[in-house]
Protein backbone atom coordinates (compact mmCIF):
# COMPACT_ATOMS: atom_id res chain seq x y z
CA UNK A 1 0.00 0.00 0.00
CA UNK A 2 1.29 3.48 -0.86
CA UNK A 3 0.76 6.72 1.04
CA UNK A 4 2.21 10.16 0.39
CA UNK A 5 4.06 12.48 2.65
CA UNK A 6 5.05 16.09 2.01
CA UNK A 7 8.03 18.22 3.02
CA UNK A 8 9.39 21.67 2.28
CA UNK A 9 13.08 22.14 1.47
CA UNK A 10 15.00 24.74 3.48
CA UNK A 11 16.63 26.22 0.39
CA UNK A 12 13.54 26.85 -1.75
CA UNK A 13 10.59 26.46 0.60
CA UNK A 14 8.88 24.47 -2.16
CA UNK A 15 6.59 21.69 -1.03
CA UNK A 16 7.49 18.31 -2.47
CA UNK A 17 5.51 15.11 -2.33
CA UNK A 18 6.92 11.60 -2.15
CA UNK A 19 5.32 8.19 -1.96
CA UNK A 20 6.32 5.50 0.52
CA UNK A 21 5.31 1.87 0.46
CA UNK A 22 3.70 0.69 3.68
CA UNK A 23 3.49 -3.06 4.44
CA UNK A 24 0.03 -4.57 4.36
CA UNK A 25 -2.93 -4.71 1.99
CA UNK A 26 -4.22 -1.67 0.15
CA UNK A 27 -7.04 0.28 1.74
CA UNK A 28 -10.45 -0.87 0.59
CA UNK A 29 -11.96 2.58 1.22
CA UNK A 30 -10.68 6.12 0.95
CA UNK A 31 -10.08 8.05 4.17
CA UNK A 32 -13.21 10.14 3.70
CA UNK A 33 -15.28 6.99 3.19
CA UNK A 34 -13.77 5.46 6.34
CA UNK A 35 -14.70 8.57 8.29
CA UNK A 36 -18.21 8.51 6.82
CA UNK A 37 -18.60 4.84 7.74
CA UNK A 38 -17.55 5.61 11.32
CA UNK A 39 -20.00 8.49 11.61
CA UNK A 40 -22.82 6.30 10.28
CA UNK A 41 -21.92 3.67 12.88
CA UNK A 42 -22.04 6.25 15.67
CA UNK A 43 -25.04 8.32 14.64
CA UNK A 44 -27.32 5.77 12.97
CA UNK A 45 -26.13 2.76 14.95
CA UNK A 46 -26.03 0.36 12.01
CA UNK A 47 -24.52 -3.02 12.84
CA UNK A 48 -21.10 -3.98 11.53
CA UNK A 49 -22.67 -6.68 9.37
CA UNK A 50 -24.96 -4.10 7.75
CA UNK A 51 -22.10 -1.67 7.15
CA UNK A 52 -19.92 -4.44 5.74
CA UNK A 53 -22.56 -5.20 3.12
CA UNK A 54 -23.21 -1.54 2.29
CA UNK A 55 -19.52 -0.72 1.85
CA UNK A 56 -18.60 -4.08 0.33
CA UNK A 57 -15.92 -4.91 2.90
CA UNK A 58 -15.57 -7.54 5.61
CA UNK A 59 -17.01 -7.17 9.11
CA UNK A 60 -13.46 -7.32 10.45
CA UNK A 61 -12.52 -4.34 8.30
CA UNK A 62 -15.54 -2.40 9.57
CA UNK A 63 -14.56 -3.05 13.19
CA UNK A 64 -10.95 -2.09 12.51
CA UNK A 65 -11.93 1.14 10.73
CA UNK A 66 -14.38 2.21 13.43
CA UNK A 67 -11.93 1.45 16.25
CA UNK A 68 -9.13 3.38 14.54
CA UNK A 69 -11.22 6.47 13.83
CA UNK A 70 -12.91 6.48 17.24
CA UNK A 71 -9.54 6.36 19.01
CA UNK A 72 -8.24 9.16 16.77
CA UNK A 73 -11.25 11.39 17.42
CA UNK A 74 -11.15 10.55 21.13
CA UNK A 75 -7.63 11.95 21.41
CA UNK A 76 -8.14 15.02 19.23
CA UNK A 77 -11.60 16.04 20.49
CA UNK A 78 -10.51 15.83 24.13
CA UNK A 79 -7.82 18.42 23.43
CA UNK A 80 -10.18 20.58 21.37
CA UNK A 81 -13.05 20.57 23.90
CA UNK A 82 -11.13 21.00 27.15
CA UNK A 83 -12.55 22.87 30.13
CA UNK A 84 -12.08 26.62 29.51
CA UNK A 85 -10.18 28.76 32.00
CA UNK A 86 -11.93 31.14 34.38
CA UNK A 87 -10.69 34.14 32.40
CA UNK A 88 -12.24 32.75 29.20
CA UNK A 89 -15.65 32.18 30.82
CA UNK A 90 -15.60 35.65 32.36
CA UNK A 91 -14.56 37.28 29.09
CA UNK A 92 -17.40 35.51 27.23
CA UNK A 93 -20.42 35.64 29.57
CA UNK A 94 -23.40 33.51 28.64
CA UNK A 95 -26.98 34.80 28.97
CA UNK A 96 -28.07 31.21 29.61
CA UNK A 97 -26.44 31.34 33.06
CA UNK A 98 -28.67 34.09 34.41
CA UNK A 99 -27.19 35.55 37.60
CA UNK A 100 -24.73 32.67 38.09
CA UNK A 101 -21.89 34.40 36.27
CA UNK A 102 -19.19 32.78 38.43
CA UNK A 103 -20.02 29.20 37.34
CA UNK A 104 -17.25 27.46 35.38
CA UNK A 105 -18.89 24.08 34.86
CA UNK A 106 -22.28 22.41 35.34
CA UNK A 107 -21.99 18.73 36.30
CA UNK A 108 -24.29 15.75 35.99
CA UNK A 109 -23.95 11.98 35.57
CA UNK A 110 -25.53 9.77 32.95
CA UNK A 111 -25.74 6.01 32.49
CA UNK A 112 -25.80 3.59 29.56
CA UNK A 113 -27.42 0.16 29.75
CA UNK A 114 -25.01 -2.74 29.30
CA UNK A 115 -25.49 -6.47 28.89
CA UNK A 116 -25.57 -8.62 32.02
CA UNK A 117 -22.07 -10.02 32.62
CA UNK A 118 -21.63 -13.63 33.63
CA UNK A 119 -19.12 -12.93 36.43
CA UNK A 120 -20.78 -12.03 39.72
CA UNK A 121 -18.11 -9.56 40.87
CA UNK A 122 -18.37 -7.63 37.58
CA UNK A 123 -22.16 -7.66 37.80
CA UNK A 124 -21.97 -6.14 41.29
CA UNK A 125 -19.81 -3.28 40.01
CA UNK A 126 -22.09 -2.56 37.07
CA UNK A 127 -25.49 -2.79 38.77
CA UNK A 128 -27.13 0.61 39.24
CA UNK A 129 -29.65 0.92 42.09
CA UNK A 130 -31.00 4.04 40.39
CA UNK A 131 -31.61 2.39 37.00
CA UNK A 132 -32.18 -1.14 38.38
CA UNK A 133 -29.98 -2.37 35.56
CA UNK A 134 -26.34 -2.96 34.71
CA UNK A 135 -24.88 0.30 33.45
CA UNK A 136 -21.78 2.22 32.52
CA UNK A 137 -21.68 5.63 34.19
CA UNK A 138 -20.02 8.90 33.15
CA UNK A 139 -19.66 12.36 34.66
CA UNK A 140 -20.46 15.14 32.17
CA UNK A 141 -19.56 18.81 32.44
CA UNK A 142 -20.73 21.72 30.30
CA UNK A 143 -19.32 25.24 30.18
CA UNK A 144 -21.37 28.43 30.71
CA UNK A 145 -21.46 28.67 26.91
CA UNK A 146 -23.22 25.24 27.01
CA UNK A 147 -20.50 23.30 25.24
CA UNK A 148 -19.59 19.85 26.57
CA UNK A 149 -16.14 20.40 28.06
CA UNK A 150 -15.65 17.42 30.37
CA UNK A 151 -16.30 13.69 30.14
CA UNK A 152 -14.95 11.44 32.88
CA UNK A 153 -13.59 7.98 32.45
CA UNK A 154 -16.09 5.12 32.55
CA UNK A 155 -17.39 3.72 35.85
CA UNK A 156 -19.72 0.91 36.78
CA UNK A 157 -23.29 1.87 37.67
CA UNK A 158 -22.60 1.11 41.35
CA UNK A 159 -20.34 4.17 41.64
CA UNK A 160 -22.00 7.18 43.29
CA UNK A 161 -21.99 10.69 41.82
CA UNK A 162 -19.87 11.82 44.77
CA UNK A 163 -17.27 9.09 44.24
CA UNK A 164 -16.96 9.76 40.50
CA UNK A 165 -16.54 13.49 41.09
CA UNK A 166 -13.95 12.99 43.84
CA UNK A 167 -12.11 10.48 41.63
CA UNK A 168 -11.97 12.88 38.65
CA UNK A 169 -8.56 14.28 39.54
CA UNK A 170 -8.10 16.18 36.26
CA UNK A 171 -11.37 18.08 36.78
CA UNK A 172 -10.66 18.88 40.43
CA UNK A 173 -7.12 20.01 39.67
CA UNK A 174 -8.43 22.42 37.04
CA UNK A 175 -11.07 23.79 39.43
CA UNK A 176 -8.57 24.17 42.27
CA UNK A 177 -6.18 26.09 40.03
CA UNK A 178 -8.74 28.36 38.38
CA UNK A 179 -11.33 28.54 41.23
CA UNK A 180 -14.79 29.80 40.22
CA UNK A 181 -17.89 27.79 41.14
CA UNK A 182 -19.66 24.57 40.15
CA UNK A 183 -23.37 23.87 39.63
CA UNK A 184 -24.85 20.42 40.22
CA UNK A 185 -27.97 18.57 41.35
CA UNK A 186 -28.79 17.52 44.92
CA UNK A 187 -27.18 14.11 44.47
CA UNK A 188 -23.69 15.59 44.20
CA UNK A 189 -22.69 15.64 47.87
CA UNK A 190 -19.30 17.16 47.11
CA UNK A 191 -19.59 20.47 48.91
CA UNK A 192 -16.92 19.47 51.42
CA UNK A 193 -14.47 18.47 48.69
CA UNK A 194 -15.00 21.69 46.74
CA UNK A 195 -14.98 24.02 49.74
CA UNK A 196 -11.58 22.66 50.78
CA UNK A 197 -10.31 23.83 47.37
CA UNK A 198 -11.96 27.25 47.65
CA UNK A 199 -14.61 26.37 45.05
CA UNK A 200 -18.27 27.20 45.63
CA UNK A 201 -21.09 24.76 44.86
CA UNK A 202 -24.49 25.91 43.58
CA UNK A 203 -27.15 23.26 44.14
CA UNK A 204 -30.90 23.21 44.96
CA UNK A 205 -31.67 23.39 48.69
CA UNK A 206 -32.60 20.33 50.75
CA UNK A 207 -35.88 20.34 52.65
CA UNK A 208 -34.83 17.64 55.06
CA UNK A 209 -37.03 15.70 57.46
CA UNK A 210 -37.22 18.38 60.16
CA UNK A 211 -39.31 20.94 58.26
CA UNK A 212 -42.34 20.71 55.96
CA UNK A 213 -41.07 22.93 53.12
CA UNK A 214 -38.33 25.23 51.89
CA UNK A 215 -38.29 28.90 52.81
CA UNK A 216 -39.38 31.40 50.17
CA UNK A 217 -35.78 32.46 49.59
CA UNK A 218 -34.52 28.88 49.25
CA UNK A 219 -37.33 28.06 46.85
CA UNK A 220 -36.54 31.05 44.63
CA UNK A 221 -32.82 30.23 44.49
CA UNK A 222 -33.51 26.54 43.81
CA UNK A 223 -35.83 27.47 40.96
CA UNK A 224 -33.16 29.71 39.38
CA UNK A 225 -30.60 26.93 39.69
CA UNK A 226 -32.98 24.42 38.08
CA UNK A 227 -33.63 26.82 35.19
CA UNK A 228 -29.90 26.88 34.45
CA UNK A 229 -29.12 23.26 35.26
CA UNK A 230 -31.67 22.01 32.73
CA UNK A 231 -29.17 22.85 29.99
CA UNK A 232 -26.92 19.93 30.93
CA UNK A 233 -29.91 17.61 30.74
CA UNK A 234 -30.49 18.88 27.20
CA UNK A 235 -26.84 18.27 26.36
CA UNK A 236 -27.05 14.70 27.65
CA UNK A 237 -30.22 14.14 25.61
CA UNK A 238 -28.26 15.15 22.51
CA UNK A 239 -25.53 12.63 23.31
CA UNK A 240 -28.17 9.91 23.45
CA UNK A 241 -29.25 10.75 19.87
CA UNK A 242 -26.16 8.85 18.74
CA UNK A 243 -27.91 5.55 18.24
CA UNK A 244 -24.84 3.40 18.81
CA UNK A 245 -25.69 4.07 22.48
CA UNK A 246 -29.25 2.72 22.15
CA UNK A 247 -30.45 -0.31 24.08
CA UNK A 248 -27.89 -2.46 25.87
CA UNK A 249 -24.24 -2.05 24.93
CA UNK A 250 -22.62 -5.38 24.17
CA UNK A 251 -19.95 -6.56 26.58
CA UNK A 252 -17.71 -7.03 23.54
CA UNK A 253 -17.60 -3.20 23.32
CA UNK A 254 -16.21 -2.72 26.83
CA UNK A 255 -12.69 -1.92 25.61
CA UNK A 256 -13.91 0.92 23.39
CA UNK A 257 -17.16 1.95 25.11
CA UNK A 258 -15.57 4.90 26.95
CA UNK A 259 -14.00 6.22 23.75
CA UNK A 260 -17.26 5.82 21.82
CA UNK A 261 -19.29 7.69 24.44
CA UNK A 262 -16.69 10.46 24.77
CA UNK A 263 -16.56 10.98 21.00
CA UNK A 264 -20.36 11.11 20.78
CA UNK A 265 -20.41 13.66 23.61
CA UNK A 266 -17.86 15.99 22.07
CA UNK A 267 -19.43 15.71 18.61
CA UNK A 268 -22.52 17.38 20.12
CA UNK A 269 -20.44 20.59 20.21
CA UNK A 270 -20.53 20.67 16.40
CA UNK A 271 -24.34 20.75 16.30
CA UNK A 272 -26.54 23.82 16.51
CA UNK A 273 -26.46 25.63 19.90
CA UNK A 274 -28.49 24.13 22.73
CA UNK A 275 -29.98 27.56 23.42
CA UNK A 276 -30.37 30.05 20.59
CA UNK A 277 -29.18 33.56 21.41
CA UNK A 278 -30.15 36.72 19.58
Amino acid sequence: MQYWRGSATAETGHFTKSFTTKPGPDRKLSLIDEFFLTMVRLKVGLLTEDLAQRFNISTGSVSSIVTTWVNLMYTDLKMLCELPSKSVTQTNPSPAMGSFDDVRVILDCTELFVQNPSKLDVRKQLFSNYKHHNTYKFLIGISPQLGITYVSRMYGGRASDKFITSDSADLLQNLETEKGSVMADRGFLVQGILSDMGVKLHMPAFKGADRPQLSAGEGAVSERISNVRIHIERAIQRIKTYHILDGELKLSMKDIAAQVFTVCAYLVNFQSPIVKTL
